[in-house]
C-alpha cells in the first residue's frame, strides 16, 4: 500500500501540473548507487514512521476490526538539472501544488485508505545533513514533504 500513496503522489503532482511535461516526475531513489534522470522530479521516499495521533485511538469493545495502521511517509522531492534557475521554479512549482492542493485523490486508494493528507516538511540543518550523507551524495536543493495516512485493515 505503501508504493500505492506515492504513486498517488507522482499522479497528484502530474495533475496539478499539466501545462508542463507529462513525464517530469517520477518516483525514485536518492542511493548513491541510483541514476538520477537529468529534467525530472525524483519523488524519494526516506521513512515510514509510525504516526502517534492516531496510534492513540482505541477501538470500542464491540468492535471486532482491529484500529487503522497509521503511518507517516516522509518525502524529499529533488529536481535533477544543471540549470540551477531551473531546479527553483520546479520545486517553487511543487511547493505551490502541495499548498493549495495538500488531499490527495483517494480514487486509486479506495477502501485501503481511511485517510490522506499531505503537507511540506521543513527539516533542521542538521537532519538535511544527515539525511544527504545516508544518501552518499552532497547536499542539494529539495523540497521535503509528509504524507500521514491510515491504513485500514483488510
Amino acid at each position: 500500500m505503501i508504493a500505492e500513496v506515492t504513486q498517488a503522489l507522482v499522479d497528484h503532482l502530474l495533475a496539478q501540473t499539466a501545462e508542463l511535461e507529462l513525464t517530469w516526475i517520477e518516483a525514485a531513489s536518492l542511493e548513491a548507487a541510483a541514476i538520477l534522470t537529468q529534467d525530472r522530479l525524483q519523488v524519494c521516499l526516506y521513512a515510514i514512521d509510525e504516526q502517534g495521533l492516531v496510534r492513540n485511538a482505541s477501538t470500542t469493545p464491540t468492535d471486532q476490526n482491529a484500529a487503522p495502521l497509521a503511518l507517516r511517509l516522509s518525502y524529499v522531492l529533488h529536481y535533477s538539472s544543471t540549470d540551477h534557475l531551473e531546479v527553483q521554479r520546479r520545486l517553487d512549482r511543487v511547493i505551490q501544488v502541495i499548498r493549495s492542493t495538500p488531499v490527495l485523490s483517494l480514487d486509486s486508494l479506495a477502501g485501503a485508505v481511511d485517510r490522506l493528507e499531505i503537507r511540506l516538511h521543513w527539516p533542521s540543518a542538521e537532519e538535511l545533513n544527515s539525511l544527504w550523507v545516508a544518501f552518499g551524495r552532497g547536499l542539494r536543493l529539495a523540497a521535503y514533504c509528509q504524507i500521514d495516512v491510515a491504513l485500514t485493515p483488510p
